[in-house]
This record gives structure tokens, C-alpha cells and sequence, in this order.
């Protein structure tokens, strides 16, 4: 499958037969998904529809279910990970792991759950393992980012042979906080080397020239690269829970923009003044600043960012 066929399909609303053909993929099952079963589930009030679309073995013999649940419409998709997996606990106890589906109009959560008992050697006694509930699972659909899950899709897709702790391990946070800390450090060597290179022009505007070794002098440097990073990684987080770029026809925080940050880069213009002119702005005057109607205004940016409702932290 194609990176951006799956990506297409993630960041869509729900549709089975893409999923599907999601699965078919990852897990080379062939056409075991096709006959749905309706399912009767707890707490009626929560879910519109249940089925189970299918059961797979993994490469080395665990069971996996798959389930699709369309959830009511008072149901928050972006909060109710717990009341959502106890739906299933019922199935997912008669299985090594599920994979969940739960649907609600252009939005979904993807959910791996799994409660099983594991052998540990070095106790010599069997263990309860269960994944997180805040840790296996994303929301996925219209305006949502799907960077993460489709990378981990994409992990297993180009594995021949997936076992349960193949799966395991691509939505495991372990493995996810590995990776983001590994590209993390890759971003900042980067950066702070391109500020300290001589021919760019920045060195001497941030070097300490009152010192004698490189790395003195360039620590201003690095120090300048890990507070702007730590400080764009907030602005993600901000923008992950909806409260960036708010409509100003509500005082609730709410329905944010998703890709503020992706979409405050490319509508800010010229290019050179990002940080100087719209960051600034936007750390300075903007996050830190009461505002009157918590408005987000900069020169240079088009689109509808420009005159939203932003949180002041």
C-alpha cells in the first residue's frame, strides 16, 4: 500500500472498506474480514451499531479481533478512551488482543486493546499485561494528524511476518518516545550547527564574543535551539487539544485548529521573517498577553488563522 493511499485513508472518515484493506495489508490475512457480525454490547446509550468484522492469528498463533463501533453522539471521541475500551470487555478477554474501531461522523478512534496473561522467566510466576488506554489508541479523520499512526501502519505493513509484539511494539509509547526523542535530537544538532556555521550570517548575532573556547561561545547558541524547540513542541500540544485557532463566535475552547502550526508556516509571508515577525509575535504578544477576545493577529499571515482565538497560557 502506498504511503499516501494510507494516509489518504486515515485522514478520512471512516469507510470499512478501506479499513479493511488496511488490515489485509498489515497482517497478509486475506479476505477473513468480509462477513460482519452485529454485536450486542453494555451500556446501550453509548453506541449506535457494533460489529465484529473478523478474528486473525498473528504470525506466531495470537488471536486478534476486530471490531467497528458506530458510538452515540454525546460521546467525546477525544476523552472517553476507558468508557470506549470497556465496551469490549466482554471480547477482548477471549482474545490475545482488538482491534477497535469506534465512529462517530467524520471522526474515529483506532484503539489496539489488549489484557492477556505473559510468562515472566526472571519471576517464575505468570503477569497480568495490559496495554495503556491513554497510550494504544488515536483519533483519526477529517482535520485530524495522522503522522504517527501511519508511520506505525506503515512499520508493520513492511514486515513479511508480524507477531503479537510486533504490534505491540509499534503502538507501544516506549517505542513512540524512543523515536520522537531520537528525531528530536537529530532536529537540534541540526539547527544549532546551522546558526554557529560563519557563512549564514547568524553566528555573530548570538555567539558570546566575551569567550575563548568554541563551546563557549556557542552555548548561547544551543541554548537559543533547545528553548525555541521546547517551546514549538507546547505550541503542538496546545494545538493537539483544539485551542489554537478558535472560532470567534464562541468563548469555549473548543474546535481548534488541528494544523495551526502546519498552516501558520505556510500562509506567513516572507518566509526569512517566520520567527522574528510571526513566532514572536505569537509567543510574546499573543500566548503570554490577556487579549481583548483572545485575538491572534500578525502581519503577514492570510487565512483564517490570522484574526482566530488563541489560549493564553
Amino acid at each position: 500500500m502506498e504511503k499516501t493511499t494510507l494516509e489518504s485513508y486515515l485522514s478520512s472518515a471512516y469507510d470499512r472498506d478501506n479499513w479493511i484493506e488496511i488490515l489485509e495489508k498489515v497482517f497478509k490475512t486475506g479476505k477473513v474480514f468480509r462477513n460482519p457480525q452485529e454485536v450486542a454490547l453494555p451500556q446501550a446509550e453509548k453506541w449506535k451499531s457494533a460489529y465484529q468484522l473478523g478474528t486473525f492469528k498473528t504470525a506466531n498463533e495470537f488471536s486478534v479481533s476486530v471490531f467497528e463501533i458506530e458510538v452515540a453522539d454525546n460521546i467525546l471521541l477525544d476523552r472517553n478512551r476507558v468508557s470506549l475500551r470497556n465496551l469490549l470487555n466482554s471480547y477482548y478477554s477471549q482474545v490475545d488482543g482488538v482491534f477497535a474501531v469506534f465512529k462517530q461522523n467524520n471522526r474515529w478512534r483506532f484503539s489496539f486493546i489488549s489484557k492477556r496473561e505473559s510468562y515472566d522467566d526472571i519471576e517464575d510466576s505468570w503477569t497480568n499485561i495490559e496495554t495503556d488506554t491513554k497510550r494504544y489508541t488515536y483519533v483519526l479523520g477529517v482535520d485530524e494528524v495522522v503522522k504517527t499512526p501511519l508511520n506505525r501502519f506503515l512499520k508493520l505493513i513492511d514486515n513479511d511476518r508480524v507477531e503479537f509484539s510486533d504490534i505491540e511494539e509499534a503502538f507501544s509509547v516506549e517505542a513512540l518516545n524512543k523515536e520522537f526523542f531520537k528525531r528530536y535530537k537529530e532536529h537540534y544538532h541540526r539547527f544549532w550547527k546551522y546558526l554557529a556555521d560563519e557563512e549564514n550570517g547568524y553566528r555573530e548575532k548570538l555567539i558570546d564574543h566575551s569567550k575563548s573556547s568554541e563551546a563557549d561561545k556557542t552555548k548561547p547558541i544551543r541554548d537559543f535551539v533547545k528553548k525555541l524547540l521546547g517551546r514549538i513542541v507546547f505550541l503542538h500540544f496546545l494545538q493537539k487539544k483544539g485551542w489554537m485557532g478558535c472560532s470567534g463566535d464562541t468563548n469555549e475552547w473548543k474546535d481548534g485548529e488541528k494544523k495551526f502550526m502546519q498552516l501558520l508556516f505556510e500562509n506567513f509571508e516572507p518566509k526569512e521573517k517566520f520567527y522574528s515577525q510571526c513566532l514572536v509575535q505569537l509567543f510574546f504578544g499573543t500566548l503570554n498577553t490577556k487579549r481583548a477576545g483572545d485575538y491572534f493577529k500578525v502581519n503577514g499571515l492570510k487565512g483564517d488563522l490570522n484574526g482566530s482565538r488563541t489560549i493564553a497560557s
